[in-house]
């Protein structure tokens, strides 16, 4: 009797849950962006030094002129000429202004990307504190007036509560029991009196 047991599925790919997935670490999000640079940079100004000192006696893709042996004017040797040349004969002047407007691009992305990296950088600080809703509040010693206060005691101590509400001391249905229930009681005796 044989016994077939099962065999992995190969070819899919499990997926992480949520929990499973470390948060990106601003550090090597920093060290990428500034290693893109470095990159970037110096071949967007080889492009440029191409384009400048093109000259059309050089053997390009469009021109074969002088052959192989011929002496470059470029300053990007051969590769550098068959770029300027390639560029310029596909888009015109317009070639002039590419490595500009790529740069250009690059910089706003490296902006972009590190207004980002502030923002995540922000909510992860703000994630390290304290909560400010968890911190215990100060206990207030607020108490109704008696029975028999007059007029002036009542409005002390409604003005008493509302500082206490403003200053965050008192929660909000607390604070809109308590002032009802003064106004209830100053009502007729401001009646009284007028």
């Amino acid at each position: 009797m044989t016994v077939a047991r099962a065999v992995p599925e190969r070819g899919r790919r499990q997926r992480a849950s949520t929990k499973d997935v470390a948060p990106p670490d601003p550090r090597r999000q920093r060290l990428l962006r500034d290693i893109a640079m470095i990159l970037i940079a110096p071949l967007l100004l080889y492009l440029l030094v191409c384009l400048a000192t093109y000259s059309p006696d050089d053997p390009g893709w469009s021109t074969a002129a002088g052959g192989v042996t011929a002496p470059l004017s470029n300053a990007g040797g051969p590769v550098g000429a068959w770029i300027a040349d390639v560029l310029l004969y596909l888009t015109g002047y317009v070639a002039y202004l590419l490595p500009l407007v790529l740069g250009g691009l690059g910089v706003a992305v490296l902006m972009l990307a590190g207004v980002l990296w502030w923002r995540q950088r922000d909510q992860m600080v703000r994630a390290a504190q304290p909560a400010a809703a968890a911190e215990p509040r100060p206990a207030i010693r607020w108490q109704a007036p008696g029975r028999n206060a007059g007029k002036e005691d009542l409005l002390r101590a409604l003005a008493e509560l509302t500082d206490a509400y403003e200053a965050g001391l008192v929660d909000e249905a607390f604070y809109v029991e308590q002032r009802d229930e003064l106004k209830a009681r100053l009502i007729p005796l401001m009646r009284d009196d007028g």
